[in-house]
């Protein structure tokens, strides 16, 4: 069964399967400059708690998105600024 990623909770939910990249947030019109904020923390959130597990051996071999979502964080608060 499919999640329908169309709903900001589902987004919140799980943001590494409503979006191919962190970058992709800031290309959601569907969201505000606060929701895409919200989405970002969440995935920001998922991908420590990942980085955390594989640090204590419990990983299951997925990449960390952490940078990524740090960068994305970064070009938000940018664009917002502006």
């Amino acid at each position: 069964m499919d999640i329908d990623m169309s709903t900001l909770d589902q987004k919140m939910l799980n943001p590494s399967r409503a979006y191919t990249s962190p970058g992709h947030v800031l290309l959601d019109s569907g969201l505000t400059w606060d929701q895409k904020r919200d989405v970002l923390a969440a995935w920001r959130l998922d991908a420590e708690r990942m980085a955390e597990s594989s640090n204590e051996g419990m990983g299951g071999g997925e990449q960390s998105r952490l940078r990524e979502v740090a960068i994305a964080q970064q070009q938000l608060a940018a664009l917002v600024s502006d």
